[in-house]
């Protein structure tokens, strides 16, 4: 979700064959000053509005209800399996689709979540995996994505310059990296391949492989690695919270 004078990205994702991916995005942003904002950004908002790219909501910020609105089509027309947001600015749209009863997740922006989502996006893309129907904007929010990597090789998107959006790109990591997770049943702990965490040397006597590293003790990783417990998303914030406190190099 982006602020309420921003661009709003909702992007939805499903497996395409053993390995693929195809999605499809729609943008959201106040009708009001839309060729201000054309001019601002130096893109073509009216045109993509008119061909349906972009919702543009009555007003000089983004109807939330419209969003919300668009969501629940979308779970009458499809079956979806979840709804993913970022946290920071969805409450306005999460909380009445979750009293609802739709299944409302949230993916918090650090690295141990957007890192490995970012790295299974590169994989498909680069693979020739992806299929994103040629949205415009959503290409040009990949455009202006400027790709930063840390010295354990964890990558974060951000705006090459202050004006640009990506909104619908993080969406998209956002949306292919649940999409793997609710495919397989498998999460991104139980993969450390995605997400650069060294196990520690297995015991002799071991009966699994989840991966496991002395500063990431306290937690239930019978829970982490099972996103379908109906623990996993309180035990996982309550991971994620931990190392936004604790690890240096969380972005």
């Amino acid at each position: 979700m982006g602020l309420t004078t921003d661009l709003t990205a909702v992007v939805a994702c499903w497996r395409e064959g053993a390995d693929g991916y195809q999605v499809a995005a729609w943008f959201f942003c106040p009708a009001d000053n839309l060729r201000a904002r054309a001019d601002r950004d130096d893109v073509p908002y009216p045109t993509w509005a008119e061909a349906g790219f972009i919702i543009a909501t009555p007003g000089n910020v983004t109807d939330y209800r419209a969003v919300e609105h668009h969501l629940r089509d979308l779970a009458e027309r499809f079956s979806v399996q979840e709804f993913i947001f970022d946290p920071a600015y969805a409450q306005a749209v999460m909380a009445p689709l979750h009293e609802s009863g739709l299944p409302c997740v949230t993916m918090r922006q650090g690295w141990i979540t957007m890192a490995p989502a970012i790295k299974e996006l590169e994989r498909a893309i680069v693979g020739r995996k992806l299929k994103h129907g040629g949205n415009p904007v959503l290409r040009w929010n990949f455009d202006n994505v400027a790709v930063e990597t840390d010295k354990a090789g964890n990558r974060s998107f951000h705006k090459g310059k202050s004006r640009d959006r990506i909104d619908g790109a993080v969406a998209c990591a956002m949306a292919v990296a649940r999409a793997a997770t609710v495919e397989t049943g498998r999460s991104i702990y139980d993969r450390p391949e995605l997400w650069g965490v060294t196990p520690s040397a297995p015991d002799a006597t071991a009966t699994t492989s989840t991966p496991v590293a002395s500063s990431r003790d306290g937690f239930d990783w019978e829970i982490l690695t099972n996103p379908r417990d109906p623990r996993w998303q309180a035990e996982k914030d309550r991971f994620e919270r931990h190392l936004e406190l604790n690890d240096a190099d969380e972005w």
